[in-house]
This record gives C-alpha cells, structure tokens and sequence, in this order.
C-alpha cells in the first residue's frame, strides 16, 4: 500500500496518508470513551458550583453583614490563577475524577459568588434610578 521514493523508502506521501489514516482511528477512539468522560466531568463541577455558588453569593449580596466578613476573603482569593491550586488538590485528592471536578468548581466559584453578590444587591428602586 505505501509508495516507495527513490532512495527505496515510504514516500513522504504514503507517511502523510499514513498520520492521517493513524489520527483518525485515535480520534474515534477519543470520541467514544474520553470525550463522554470530559464532559461528565465539566458538567459535574460547573453544576457544583452553580448551586453552591449562587446561594453563597445571594446571601452575602444580601446582607451587609455577610458582605463585610466574607468581601475581603472574595477579593483575596479571586485574583489568583486558579493553576496555583493544581498542586495542592492533586496532593490531597490524588489525580482521579474528584480532583478535577473540584479544580472546575474551584476555578467557577468565585466568578459566580462575584457575579450573583453583586446583582443580587440591586433592587427595582436601585434601577429605576440608575435609568431616570
């Protein structure tokens, strides 16, 4: 099947033919067992955080006292590139599901509690005189 050059090798085209051809076979593989994988994954720790998230930024949003505690703690830990976790969690949960689904919900987490604690604290007397 392959072509042979001059020198009395597989042609350059029969080793590009051959790449393709190895690259497809990987990639149905992929397709049927790694990628259901990843998106379970992705989906559980995006769902964890959704709802653990939310209720955590509408109640600090929602009271000034919660805010004032827990703001500093937000603003301390939110800047920081959630890859500085990385080593932490493997060396506590190892390099199984639970670790990536927790470094998913760690890096969601604090967009959403900063994205509900600041909505939640708007009212319709808030709005109304944002926009008159």
């Amino acid at each position: 099947m392959a072509e042979y050059s001059h020198a009395g090798g597989p042609s350059h085209f029969a080793r590009a033919v051959e790449c393709v051809y190895s690259f497809h076979s990987r990639i149905r593989q992929w397709t049927h067992y790694a990628l259901p994988l990843s998106l379970w994954r992705v989906t559980a720790g995006m769902l964890l955080s959704v709802l653990v998230a939310a209720p955590v930024g509408l109640a600090i949003g929602g009271s000034k006292q919660l805010d004032r505690i827990f703001s500093p703690i937000i603003y301390l830990l939110y800047p920081i590139p959630k890859v500085v976790f990385v080593p932490v969690v493997l060396l506590f949960l190892g390099i199984g599901d639970v670790a990536k689904i927790t470094l998913i919900f760690l890096i969601l987490f604090f967009q959403i509690v900063v994205l509900v604690r600041d909505q939640s604290g708007w009212t319709s007397s808030t709005v109304d005189s944002k926009f008159t």
